[in-house]
């Protein structure tokens, strides 16, 4: 198996096209000059503001183990405006970020990262604490030395953590490996999200949603967005580039209940619809076969199946096929609309299954989030 390698350099940038599933959200805070800091509130560090995000960047030290909630959509101002520097990576693998951020069902949009030095790079650095209810809307760039590596639009790397309700729309684009739409790698808990996110990698371990899944588990999850790897020795994914296990496979990356729709190419590479390499664990998963362009990919390729479109826009295909032992919960997890199979352009996502609560806003609690 091969080692977590790092590989050449990088220069690309794809637009991300927001799904159809995106709800329609109310006006935007806008940056304040002079805006104090965020008021704290029964425990919660409370963010109306993008000047007030903005602050919490910036003084970073005094938040990585908050409880932090947003308030309203957050809309940062262009890196070009005077009051407004490039989006830094909130946590880092010397002091994480290990609190919790519920996003209430809101959105931060705009984020702008350009990183040459750091790795794992994204709206959160290295997260071992909680992200739910949550959207980012970004574009993630690392153009630095191949050596550093792991970006995602979302979080760089979820180390121990858990995202949940979550979504990310945009680009990412890394020069190193482990590049993915909403996590760069992950050993960590993944439930409830998906990524509409252009994934390019000028290395080995991309994915739609995560590019290097190590261990920990992508349940109830999906991506849309296309997957470029550019690397000699590029392994990409719809999904997830490369899920690994240790020597002994006692610990294993795990997929349950998801899927992948975006086109994944690669240059003289090992390329999946669902995952690049598989070396874990998936259970009645699936991926377009027609859309993604490819096939099972590597590794033991046991637990997920690829279908044509029609099949994928089809509710029985994840529900009722015998065989199964997860089938998909259509009841309160997972919807599809494909009543206009004739103008999928009119359907909700397009006629793929899409997730019943990723914009909901449930009540968050500090004992409810902990768990």
């Amino acid at each position: 198996m091969k080692k977590y390698a790092i590989l050449t350099t990088f220069t690309a940038g794809v637009l991300g096209i927001m799904t159809s599933s995106m709800a329609a959200f109310p006006a935007f805070a806008a940056t304040t000059v002079g805006t104090p800091p965020p008021t704290n509130s029964n425990g919660w560090v409370q963010v109306s503001t993008a000047a007030q995000l903005e602050y919490i960047d910036q003084n970073q030290s005094q938040y990585l183990n908050s409880n932090i909630e947003l308030l309203k959509n957050i809309l940062l101002p262009k890196p070009a405006s005077s009051s407004r520097k490039n989006w830094v990576r909130f946590g880092s693998s010397m002091t994480p970020f290990s609190g919790t951020l519920h996003g209430n069902g809101h959105e931060i949009r705009n984020v702008q990262i350009t990183d040459t030095t750091h790795t794992d790079v994204g709206l959160i650095g290295q997260l071992t604490g909680t992200v739910n209810a949550v959207g980012v809307s970004a574009t993630v760039n690392v153009t630095s030395d191949p050596n550093v590596f792991s970006a995602g639009a979302l979080v760089g790397f979820l180390n121990g953590g858990t995202i949940a309700d979550s979504y990310a729309t945009g680009v990412v684009t890394g020069n190193g490996s482990a590049n993915g739409g909403l996590v760069g790698r992950e050993q960590g808990n993944i439930t409830d999200c998906y990524a509409n996110v252009a994934v390019s990698g000028n290395s080995s371990d991309n994915g739609g949603l995560v590019g290097y899944q190590r261990r920990g588990s992508i349940a109830d999850s999906y991506a849309t967005g296309a997957v470029s790897g550019r690397g000699i020795a590029s392994i990409d994914g719809g999904l997830v580039g490369l899920q690994n296990s240790n020597l002994s496979g006692l610990r294993y990356g795990s997929i349950i209940n998801s899927y992948a729709s975006g086109a994944v190419t690669g240059r003289n590479a090992v390329n999946g619809g669902l995952v690049g390499w598989q070396n874990g664990r998936i259970t009645d998963s699936f991926f377009d076969s027609q859309t993604t362009t490819q096939g099972v990919g590597a590794g033991s390729a046991t637990g997920l199946t690829g279908e044509p479109t029609v099949a994928m826009q089809t509710k029985s295909t994840f529900s009722s096929a015998p065989g199964y032992t997860s089938p998909w919960n259509f009841h309160t997890t997972w919807n599809i609309d494909n009543s206009h199979q004739n103008r999928p352009s009119k359907e909700h996502n397009g006629g793929f299954p899409y997730l019943r609560g990723t914009h909901a806003a449930p009540t968050r609690t500090l004992s409810a989030l902990a768990r």
